[in-house]
């Protein structure tokens, strides 16, 4: 016979060894059965219950990203930025000092700004301690220059807000201070 044409015999033989070896198995043991199908729908489970999980946290902690007066709230942001503006091109004018013999704070202003009567606050702001912070009126000597006591004030640092009208236009200047203890 040609070995190149196979025997009708070989291909009987072929199918019942196949069926013998299924035969041998046993396919509830534990040792055969596939994970895989098990183990998807285990992790599409999970991500299904993380996804609702985060849309019940995100219901229930809302976060408003726009306020209901944001275009008033703009406006006033400008017009805040616009008085810092001004303030910073007379910037080496304006001074926040701590006179340590005498214990005060020492705030001058130009002295044009002072002799046309420039009216305003002055702040000071405790960063860590919101209970401390003060504020006073603007009340300038001739020279351009205002003493605060400061009996009261711990040591430490101080934000200084300066916001004052002259002549019609509003100014607003920040400086640091630090108090020494």
């Amino acid at each position: 016979m040609n070995s190149a044409i196979p025997s009708a015999n070989s291909d009987e033989k072929r199918p019942q060894e196949g069926r013998q070896l299924l035969k041998g198995r046993n396919l509830s043991s534990s040792g055969d059965r596939n994970l895989w199908p098990g183990a998807i729908v285990a992790f599409f489970a999970i991500a299904i219950l993380g996804l609702a999980g985060f849309v019940v946290f995100c219901q229930l902690h809302p976060s408003e990203l726009v306020a209901n007066d944001y275009y008033e709230q703009e406006i006033r942001y400008h017009a805040e930025m616009e008085r810092l503006k001004r303030a910073h091109e007379i910037s080496e004018h304006v001074s926040v000092t701590f006179d340590v013999s005498a214990r005060r704070v020492v705030v001058a202003l130009p002295r044009e700004h002072a002799v046309a009567g420039a009216t305003g606050v002055i702040q000071l702001y405790r960063p860590s301690e919101a209970r401390l912070d003060r504020s006073c009126e603007l009340r300038l000597r001739d020279d351009g220059t205002q003493d605060l006591e400061t009996g009261t004030l711990r040591p430490g640092l101080w934000r200084v807000r300066i916001r004052w009208v002259h002549q019609g236009q509003e100014y607003l200047a920040e400086r640091r201070l630090e108090v020494p203890a």
